[in-house]
């Protein structure tokens, strides 16, 4: 499968410049499996307590075996999805974005985006939810995605709206955090085609 690139705008057209044309080159993004060479950013990625505690993931280990487990695991899960984001020209990893615990028969699953602390890539977030929905919908034929957020996760929350999810109910004291306290988590979906009942 070709890896997609996505930009944050159009490209702007070619300019007359005497005899020249110049091209402007704006940066994109693209969304492909995992190399060697992601490792670096994706072991941050998981030894990260704060980022862990916030994507509600404890990892027992965060060793580099224990982390490629991690990976393999995310990579060859049943019926779903786990993508690096790079950026397209250096092919520099800036995070991950991945559907779990696929339903093959009312076909719904979990989505998440993930981006290193150290991305400064313009509208990667957006860029990164919108290729989950396409993914979603386009490669594993879902109807609908399903995320647990953190009610303190005032970011993702709002990201997600934005990309139109809706919370459509609370669980309470539901995550409890490496030190034991206990948080409430949102439960939002998005849904991706009409809803039709017959």
């Amino acid at each position: 499968m070709k890896p997609l690139g996505l930009s944050p705008g159009r490209a702007p057209p070619m300019r007359n410049e005497g005899m020249q044309q110049e091209a402007v080159v704006r940066p994109s993004i693209t969304f492909r499996l995992p190399t060697d060479a992601d490792f670096p950013v994706l072991a941050e990625i998981r030894r990260d307590p704060h980022m862990q505690a916030m994507l509600m993931a404890i990892p027992d280990r965060t060793d580099d075996a224990a982390v490629r487990q991690w990976i393999e695991r995310r990579v060859s899960e049943p019926n779903g999805l786990f993508r690096v984001i790079c950026e397209t020209q250096a092919q520099e990893a800036l995070g991950f974005i991945q559907i779990s615990q696929v339903n093959t028969r009312d076909l719904h699953g979990y989505g998440a985006v993930a981006l290193s602390r150290r991305c400064t890539f313009p509208g990667a977030a957006l860029l990164a939810m919108r290729e989950l929905m396409r993914a979603a919908r386009a490669d594993l034929g879902l109807r609908k995605l399903m995320a647990e957020i953190r009610s303190d996760n005032v970011d993702a929350i709002r990201m997600n709206e934005l990309c139109g999810y809706k919370v459509v109910g609370t669980l309470e004291s539901h995550f409890a955090d490496a030190d034991n306290k206990r948080h409430d988590v949102l439960l939002l979906q998005r849904v991706l085609v009409s809803q039709r009942t017959n």
